[in-house]
């Protein structure tokens, strides 16, 4: 029998893949390569000892490797 949790993770991850990603430039130094990500974003709040509310965003970029 197989796992069901690995078939759903699986169909969700192609999901993903076909639906939710766009070409994204990546550069690292004088580097630059073209690929298909995920863009995610996470916005975090903290009050500081003032009272004083930070908000911080974080990007993330989801990029499938390939198969060996």
């Amino acid at each position: 029998m197989t796992d069901v949790l690995e078939q759903g993770s699986a169909w969700l991850e192609d999901q993903r893949n076909r639906h939710m990603t766009r070409m994204v430039t990546y550069q690292r130094g004088g580097d630059s390569v073209e690929v298909v990500a995920t863009v995610g974003r996470t916005e975090f709040e903290q009050a500081d000892d003032f009272g004083v509310i930070h908000k911080i965003e974080s990007r993330d970029y989801l990029v499938q490797t390939a198969a060996d």
